[in-house]
């Protein structure tokens, strides 16, 4: 598009009127597969404008709930939308702003595939999360209806 003068990944309003319809009915889905317990401590990388992180609040109950997008735009779009506990530090996913297995489920939705190095943020995820990610105590898969 011959003109454009803004950087498309800081405008988080733009992307959420234009895809956030779509994004809230994937995280639904998304986010009703890891079957847990109310109380787990929640990670989203690379969370955009929230919409998973918003799902994780409404159907999963989290003690906490950790979104980290590197986006000013995208930041400030979650924080505007996002429900309680949910906290939407600015970040980088290779360098995730919680210590060794402080999480139970880390989730990702699109980030990776605009990641340069995808390798180093997975590989950060599973640092940070007990267990890679699942915890047998909190955590199992619901079976396909």
């Amino acid at each position: 598009m011959a003109g454009q003068d803004f950087d498309v990944w800081s405008a988080g309003d733009a992307y959420e009127r234009y895809m956030g319809r779509w994004s809230r009915l994937v995280a639904d889905e998304f986010v009703a597969r890891p079957a847990c317990a109310p109380g787990a401590r929640w990670l989203d990388v690379g969370c955009g404008s929230g919409a998973p992180a918003s799902a994780v609040a409404r159907r999963c109950r989290p003690r906490t709930l950790l979104g980290v997008e590197p986006s000013a735009g995208f930041v400030a779009a979650a924080r505007a939308h996002g429900p309680p506990p949910a906290l939407f530090p600015r970040d980088d996913a290779r360098a995730l702003p919680v210590g060794d297995a402080a999480v139970d489920v880390a989730i990702s939705g699109l980030v990776l595939n605009f990641l340069a190095e995808p390798g180093a943020a997975v590989a950060e995820a599973a640092r940070v999360s007990r267990r890679a990610g699942w915890s047998p105590r909190m955590c199992g898969t619901k079976p396909k209806a």
